[in-house]
């Protein structure tokens, strides 16, 4: 697989929302895992409960849209605006991430794959409405080493910081 600049663009978009997410856990969330916390609210139920591999390794559901689907949803349609057409790409990443969500002790979320893939195709469809022409140099490659590096370094970190809060927590594995 080339790795074309659009691709790039995904690759350096998600890096971003990565190191995201990595600010919020470690500056803005409480260093209480069981307190509650701004995306963990849930903001519609689920008809159908989605499965998900909880930080025990073990199967558990899912039992509605949070807050964190809602950041899901809106990064990948600014993905999608900004860098369309790369849906297969954007589908192995989603899955990619969610294994490196299992392996760090996080939750490996089904919905996650499929809220990614929903907010990818939005915004590659609102792609033809909002012109956002993103002009990548030519040097890009130059920079996949680094934002792979970034990427591994936010989910070790993540990965040092669930471990110590995994003895800790009280909320329903499902919710955490």
């Amino acid at each position: 697989m080339t790795l074309t600049k659009n691709k790039f663009g995904v690759l350096f978009s998600l890096t971003i929302f990565t190191c995201l997410w990595g600010i919020y856990l470690f500056l803005i969330k409480s260093k209480d895992p069981n307190e509650k916390y701004l995306f963990g609210e849930c903001l519609l139920d689920y008809k159908y409960h989605m499965p998900l591999i909880n930080r025990n390794n073990e199967l558990d559901y899912e039992k509605c849209f949070d807050g964190w689907s809602l950041v899901h949803l809106g990064g990948y349609i600014i993905t999608g605006i900004l860098f369309p057409n790369e849906f297969l790409f954007v589908l192995l990443l989603s899955i990619l991430c969610e294994i490196g969500e299992i392996i760090i002790k996080s939750r490996g979320r089904l919905s996650d794959v499929i809220i990614n893939s929903i907010g990818y195709m939005v915004g590659t469809l609102l792609s033809s409405y909002i012109k956002i022409d993103i002009d990548i140099d030519d040097e890009y490659n130059n920079f996949i080493i680094p934002c792979i590096i970034l990427v591994i370094f936010v989910f070790y970190k993540i990965s040092k910081k669930r471990k110590n809060d995994l003895d800790k927590l009280e909320i329903p594995t499902w919710k955490e």
